[in-house]
């Protein structure tokens, strides 16, 4: 075989090297593989998951915004593309914030990575309601994901905690 006709599969196999150090069952940094158990997990930083039902709310980080969730699918989060639909509230005045700017981000704290999808942020008819589309929690563990808002009261910032049992 040709040196040239193995590239793509040393770029792939480069490619794919991160993720394969990460585990598909849950492993830690060390390469040994953990259980998964949503009752006792915690982030790095000690932070317990979130229990996800309708209508768990968070004040932003900056006091300006109020999240609110108003469903998931799956229901509870599970290890797949999730889509979730959030309110964004003004603090001070109740309204609801129509027009904002969305940033989703789900981030894996313990191991230190991003989902490598984007997730898709979409209006909904009602204001201040939106569709959280395609976030990808692909692997077991506690994954956080930070809602960014800007909206006219301001930039605020949720983060909701979702654990996934392997």
């Amino acid at each position: 075989m040709r040196l040239d006709s193995l590239t793509p599969f040393v770029i792939a196999a480069a490619a794919l090297a991160p993720l394969a150090a990460c585990g598909s069952s849950g492993g830690s940094d060390d390469g040994s593989t953990d259980h998964v158990d949503c009752a006792t997990e915690k982030t790095p930083n000690g932070d317990r998951p979130d229990d996800f039902v309708v209508g768990l709310s968070k004040q932003g980080d900056k006091g300006l915004l109020s999240f609110k969730m108003l469903g998931f699918d799956p229901a509870p989060p599970s290890i797949s593309f999730n889509d979730w639909q959030v309110e964004i509230t003004a603090v001070a005045t109740v309204a609801p914030m129509s027009n904002a700017s969305l940033d989703v981000y789900p981030f894996m704290p313990k191991h230190g990575h991003g989902a490598g999808v984007d997730p898709v942020v979409t209006a909904m008819p009602t204001a201040g309601e939106y569709d959280l589309d395609q976030i990808n929690l692909h692997m077991p563990g506690i994954w956080e994901v930070t809602i960014t808002a800007t909206t006219d009261a301001g930039t605020d910032s949720a983060v909701f905690r979702a654990c996934l049992p392997n």
